[in-house]
C-alpha cells in the first residue's frame, strides 16, 4: 500500500469486482448465508481488523470493555442500491413493457437489461439484508465479532470521515472513556452511482479498508506496544516548526483514486512514511485538522525552546468603532452592593422605569434596596417580574474598596450571584441586541485589578459566548466617583469588547496582553523544594505536576485532598479496572437498598465518590513507590470549610514547621449555561477557588516560600457554561498580580487544556475547549515538564502569571484572539 500511495495505484486493481468472495467464518462470525447477503463494505472491514490482529495481536486484549469501534461511513452503501432495485423489480418490469408498447423499445430494453444485471449481481432478499446494507452497523459488526463493549459509532462526513474518528477517539482516550480505539475507513462501492453522487469519474473511485489502533501513549508503554506516531487534536493547531502539508486530492485519476470516506486513512499513511517529521492532514472542510507527531517530541524542536508567555495588564490602543452607549437607560435593571451608590443612581436615572437593587446595606451584613427589596437568589426572580417584560439592558455598578488580601465581602459575592441570574433572564427574555455593562469602582490598584473584579472579567468573558446576542462591556477603574465611572464606561462601550474587558489607571485604557516572559536560565545551586504540599493533588493535573516532582528529586510529600479514603472497602479501591467495571451493578444496587429512601440519582453519585477515591487511592500508591511511603502523606480536608483548613495545617506544621512549596490546584466544575446552572454549583466553584485559597493562607501564613496556584486560559478567553470557573480563575490571577507587586512569592499558571486528565476527562468540555481555543491539549507528560520548567524559571525571573504554550501557538492566540496583541 505504501508503494502504491508513492508511486500511484494500478488502476486495474482498484475494485473487487462485481462478487466479493465471503470471508471464512473464522473471520467474520457468520454463517455464509448470511455472510453472502452482507454488503462488501462490512465484510472488508471484518477482514481488515482480522487482519491486524494477525499481524499485531490482539492488541485490545486486556480491554476489551473499554475498546471503541469507529467507523468512517458514505452513504448509499453498495448493496442499498442493489436491494433498492431489487425490491421495485416488478415496477421496473412493467415500466420496461410499457416503454417498449409505447414505442420506445430502446429504452424498454435498457430497463430490462438494468434489471437483470441488478438480479444476478444482489442475492435475494431476505431478513439477512436489511442490517446488511446498513453502513451504520459496521461498527457494531466488529464489536460483536471481538466482543467489545467500548463506544460503537459511524462517522458520517463524507471524505473526512476518518479525520473526524480520530478526533472523535481522541477525546474519548483523553477523557479515560475509552483505552483502545479502532478507526476504520471502508469503501465497497465504486458504482457508476457512487461516481455520480460524488462527481468523480467511476474509474478513480477504489475500493479497500485501513484500521488504525489508537491507544494513550501511558498504555502504549505499559504494553511494550510499538507506535507508529502521535496524534494531534484535529481541531488545534500544530505547535512545531515546519510541518508537512498534506491534503485529500484522491479521485483525480485512475493512479490517484478516492477511496472515498476512507480517502482520510490514505492521509495519515501519507503522514507515517516520514514518522519523523510532523505534519499536518488537511481536511476538505475548513479546520479540519490531523497533527501526526513523532513519537517521542522533545521539548525543544530544531533547537527553539517553547517559548515562555505571560498574561499582564498593559495599555491598550485603539478606537471607537460604534456609537457609545447609554450607562443608565430607561427600563433596565440596575445591580450595585452600596446603598450609597444607590441613592446617587436613583438621582442619575432618568426614568421610574429603571429599577435598581442594592445587595449592601449600613448597617453591616445584609440588604436593603432603594426600588425593590433584594437579598437572595430567588428573590431577583420576583424583581424581574415586578418589571413585567422580559430584561432587555443589566447595569452593574460595583464599588470594590476594601482589604484586597480578604475574602470578598458578601455584598460583593451577592451582586455577583444576582448579576449572573440577571444574564441568564436576559437570555430567557429573548435577549437579542441585549445590554450587559458592567463598571467597578475601585477595581484598579496600584494600576492592577484588584482579585474582585476578577469575579466580573472573567465571569462575563463566559458569559458574552453563552449569550452571543447580548453585547458585554466590562470595565474596572481606579476612579471612586460614580459619575467618572459612568461617562468611562459610555466611552468605552464605543470600542470593540474585549474577552476580558478593559481597566482605567488613571484614564488610560488597559488590557490583558500576552507577551513573552524572560526565560533565563535556573539560579544557580537553587535549592529544590524538600518539603511540598499539594492541594488537590490526589487527581488531575495536580496529581501529574507532583509526580513529575518527586521523580526528580524526593522530598515531604503532603497532599491535602476533598476525597475520603476511610468507609470505602479495601477491595473496592484496588482492585483492577476491569473488575470494578463488574462490579459496579452490584455496587449501585447495595448503595440503593442500603439506605431506605435513597434514591438511584443519589446511589450514582455515591459511586462518583468511589471512582475519585479510587483514583486517588491510586495515585498515593504510585507517589509511595517513587517518593517512600514514609514520606508520603495525605490529609482529607474541604478546604472550602476554614475549621478544617486549620486543623490540616496544624497537623502539617507539628511535623514539617517550613513549607518550601504550596501547590493549589483544587477546583470543582459545574458546567450549565446561563439559567440552567443553580446557585448550589455556582458557589460551589466560587468557594472551592477564592474560599480555599484564603482559608490556606490564613492556616499557613508566614510559613510558605513559595506559593503556586494553577489557574486556566478559561479566566481570560471564556468558555461555553463555565463563567464561574473563569470568575475563579480570574480573581486568582489578580491576586498573584498584586502578591507581585508586594515581592511576594506567589505566581499562578494560566494553563491551558491538558489532555487525558483534569478537564478533558471530560469530551464534552475538551470538544468546546478546542473549538474555541485551537491550542492541542497539552500531553501528561508534555504538561509536567512544563510545570519543573516553570518552577526553574520563577527561581530567576519571577512571573505572576506565566501562559504555558509551544512553539507556534503564539500565532494561533494571534489569529483567533487578536485583542490579546
Amino acid at each position: 500500500m505504501l508503494r502504491r500511495i508513492r508511486s500511484g495505484f494500478d488502476h486495474q486493481v482498484l475494485t473487487f469486482g462485481d462478487h466479493y468472495p465471503p470471508p471464512p467464518m473464522t473471520v467474520s462470525g457468520l454463517p455464509p448465508r448470511t455472510a453472502r447477503r452482507i454488503d462488501r463494505t462490512q465484510l472488508i472491514a471484518l477482514e481488515a481488523v482480522a487482519a491486524l490482529q494477525e499481524r499485531c495481536g490482539q492488541l485490545w486484549s486486556d480491554h476489551t470493555a473499554t475498546t471503541g469501534v469507529l467507523v468512517g461511513m458514505w452513504e448509499p452503501l453498495r448493496q442499498s442500491l442493489g436491494a433498492t432495485v431489487r425490491s421495485y423489480a416488478p415496477n421496473l418490469s412493467r415500466l420496461a413493457s410499457a416503454l417498449r408498447e409505447a414505442g420506445h423499445p430502446a429504452s424498454g430494453d435498457a430497463v430490462a437489461e438494468g434489471l437483470a444485471q441488478v438480479l444476478q449481481q444482489v442475492p435475494p432478499l431476505t431478513g439477512d439484508v436489511t442490517p446488511g446494507l446498513m453502513a451504520n452497523v459496521t461498527a457494531a459488526r466488529i464489536a460483536s465479532r471481538w466482543d467489545l463493549h467500548g463506544l460503537t459509532l459511524a462517522v458520517g462526513a463524507g471524505r473526512d470521515a476518518v479525520l473526524q474518528a480520530v478526533e472523535i477517539a481522541d477525546r474519548f482516550l483523553s477523557a479515560g472513556q475509552l483505552d483502545v480505539a479502532l478507526v476504520i475507513g471502508a469503501n465497497g462501492n465504486s458504482t457508476p452511482l457512487a461516481a455520480a453522487l460524488t462527481g468523480i469519474k467511476a474509474d478513480s473511485i477504489a475500493e479497500g479498508a485501513f484500521v488504525f489502533a489508537l491507544t494513550r501513549a501511558s498504555l502504549a508503554r505499559e504494553r511494550g506496544t510499538p507506535a507508529l506516531a502521535r496524534i494531534g487534536c484535529a481541531s488545534a493547531a500544530l505547535s512545531v516548526e515546519d510541518p508537512r502539508d498534506i491534503t485529500l486530492t484522491g479521485g483525480a485519476s485512475p493512479q490517484r483514486p478516492s477511496f472515498l470516506s476512507a480517502d482520510g486513512a490514505l492521509g495519515i499513511l501519507r503522514a507515517l512514511m516520514t514518522p519523523e517529521k510532523p505534519s499536518r492532514v488537511h481536511g476538505q472542510a475548513d479546520r479540519q485538522v490531523l497533527n501526526i507527531l513523532p513519537v517521542e517530541l522533545p521539548a525543544t524542536f530544531e533547537g527553539r525552546p517553547r517559548p515562555r508567555c505571560q498574561l499582564v495588564y498593559a495599555p491598550a490602543t485603539g478606537h471607537p468603532q460604534s456609537a457609545p452607549l447609554d450607562p443608565l437607560p430607561r427600563g433596565s435593571l440596575v445591580l450595585t452592593n452600596r446603598p450609597e451608590l444607590a441613592a446617587r443612581l436613583v438621582n442619575l436615572a432618568d426614568s421610574a422605569d429603571t429599577t435598581i437593587v442594592c445587595t449592601g446595606s449600613n448597617d453591616g451584613p445584609g440588604t436593603s434596596a432603594v426600588a425593590t427589596p433584594v437579598g437572595d437568589w430567588d428573590n431577583l426572580e420576583a424583581a424581574r417580574v415586578e418589571l413585567r417584560r422580559p430584561l432587555r439592558d443589566v447595569r452593574v455598578v460595583a464599588d470594590l474598596g476594601g482589604p484586597t488580601d480578604e475574602p470578598p465581602a458578601d455584598h460583593v459575592r451577592r451582586l455577583h450571584e444576582l448579576a449572573f441570574l440577571a444574564a441568564s433572564r436576559v437570555r430567557a427574555g429573548g435577549g437579542e441586541n441585549g445590554t450587559f455593562l458592567t463598571v467597578m469602582l475601585g477595581g484598579v490598584r496600584n494600576g492592577t485589578p484588584v482579585p474582585a473584579a476578577g469575579l466580573f472579567t472573567g465571569m462575563n468573558a463566559g458569559l458574552a459566548l453563552d449569550l452571543p446576542t447580548v453585547r458585554f462591556v466590562t470595565l474596572a477603574t481606579d476612579a471612586a466617583d460614580l459619575e467618572t465611572a459612568l461617562a468611562q464606561l459610555r466611552r468605552e462601550s464605543a470600542h470593540a469588547s474585549t474577552p476580558h474587558g478593559v481597566c482605567v489607571v488613571q484614564g488610560q485604557r488597559h488590557a490583558v496582553r500576552l507577551i513573552e516572559a524572560a526565560a533565563t536560565a535556573p539560579v544557580p545551586g537553587h535549592a529544590r523544594p524538600s518539603v511540598i504540599l499539594a492541594v488537590g493533588g490526589g487527581r488531575g493535573i495536580t496529581a501529574a505536576c507532583v509526580r513529575a516532582l518527586v521523580t526528580r528529586s524526593s522530598a515531604t510529600l503532603w497532599i491535602l485532598g476533598s476525597t475520603p479514603l476511610d468507609g470505602w472497602p479495601q477491595h473496592l479501591l484496588t482492585c483492577e479496572d476491569e473488575a470494578f467495571r463488574a462490579l459496579t451493578p452490584e455496587i449501585l444496587r447495595q448503595a440503593v437498598h442500603s439506605e431506605p429512601g435513597r434514591t438511584l440519582a443519589e446511589a450514582r453519585r455515591r459511586l462518583g465518590r468511589l471512582r475519585a477515591a479510587r483514583e486517588t487511592a491510586r495515585t498515593l500508591a504510585g507517589l509511595r513507590d517513587i517518593n517512600g511511603p514514609q514520606n508520603t502523606h495525605y490529609v482529607p480536608c474541604d478546604i472550602r470549610d476554614r475549621s478544617a483548613v486549620a486543623e490540616a495545617a496544624r497537623q502539617v506544621l507539628a511535623v514539617t514547621p517550613e513549607i518550601d512549596l504550596l501547590i493549589n490546584g483544587a477546583g470543582v466544575r459545574h458546567s450549565a449555561a446561563p439559567g440552567h446552572k443553580p446557585l448550589t454549583g455556582f458557589r460551589d466553584v466560587i468557594q472551592t477557588k477564592i474560599d480555599g485559597h484564603h482559608n490556606l493562607k490564613t492556616a499557613f501564613r508566614g510559613q510558605v516560600r513559595q506559593w503556586c496556584t494553577f489557574g486556566s486560559v478559561i479566566s481570560p478567553l471564556g468558555l461555553q457554561g463555565e463563567a464561574d470557573y473563569g470568575a475563579a480563575g480570574a480573581y486568582l490571577e489578580n491576586t498573584a498580580r498584586l502578591s507581585f507587586q508586594s515581592k511576594e512569592n506567589e505566581f499562578t499558571i494560566v494553563w491551558p487544556l491538558w489532555g487525558e486528565i483534569g478537564m478533558a476527562a471530560d469530551p464534552r468540555v475538551q470538544a468546546a475547549v478546542t473549538r474555541h481555543v485551537r491550542l492541542a491539549p497539552l500531553d501528561p507528560d508534555e504538561g509536567s515538564e512544563q510545570f519543573l520548567a516553570e518552577l526553574d524559571a520563577q527561581t530567576s525571573t519571577p512571573t505572576p502569571t506565566p501562559l504555558p504554550l509551544r512553539l507556534d501557538d503564539v500565532q494561533v492566540l494571534r489569529e483567533d484572539f487578536p485583542s490579546l496583541f
